[in-house]
Parts: C-alpha cells; sequence; structure tokens
C-alpha cells in the first residue's frame, strides 16, 4: 500500500506509519526508497524519514539518512532528515548540512536539537 501510486497519499502515509512500527526485513529498503522518491507525494517521503528509526539500526541511521539530508530536492525532506540524525547522533551532518542550506530556518529546530545536547 505504500508504494501503490493509485491510492491517496493519506492512506500512502498511514501504511508508511504501519511498515516503520512492524519492522519487517524489507520495511527499511521501501521507507527509504520512498523518502528519496521525487514522484511520490511530500507527505508520503515525509513520513517515510521519520519512521526510519523505526526500521534502520540506530548505528547505521546516519550513514542512510545522509544522502536524503544532503541530496532531497525538498527542503521540507532535507529538514525532516536533519531532525531525526539530531535526535540519533548525526548532529555533524546536520551542522554541515545546515551551513549548505540557501534557507538558514530550513534546518533551524534540527540545529536548537543539537545544541542542547
Amino acid at each position: 500500500m505504500a508504494q501503490d501510486r493509485t491510492l491517496l497519499p493519506t492512506r500512502r502515509a498511514k501504511a508508511v506509519v504501519g511498515l516503520s512500527a512492524i519492522g519487517s526485513p524489507t520495511s527499511a529498503s521501501v521507507l527509504l526508497s520512498l523518502a528519496q522518491s521525487q514522484r511520490d507525494p511530500l507527505n508520503v517521503r515525509l513520513t517515510a524519514v521519520l519512521g526510519a528509526p523505526g526500521v534502520v539500526p540506530l548505528s547505521d541511521l546516519p550513514a542512510t539518512l545522509k544522502p536524503i539530508l544532503e541530496s532531497a530536492d525538498h527542503d521540507q525532506v532535507r529538514a525532516a532528515a536533519a531532525e531525526v540524525l539530531s535526535r540519533h547522533g548525526g548532529c555533524g551532518l546536520v551542522r554541515a548540512q545546515a551551513r549548505r542550506e540557501r534557507d538558514p530556518l530550513a534546518m533551524q529546530r534540527a540545529l536548537q536539537s543539537c545544541d542542547k545536547k
């Protein structure tokens, strides 16, 4: 359902939430594929990024989300990756990306989270 482009984006996002909760062996690849896709709706992509900690081992999370943080076409997807990384040991990556962003506010929440640590 998460990958079915004929379904409403809200239904697909709910399926992504389910995948991240279940954590099956294929969940990580599905979520990462959706997060990186430029063809999928923004809410599906954001839900996939935010669900990544449920399916990717925390030790692998920085390396897994780094490509999304650095190259996602939408600033909200990059910001979501930054927020996840700020909570899971990726503050160095977040700070580096914040310096590259055209809009400094895009990473503000993640930077504030990093500064609290």
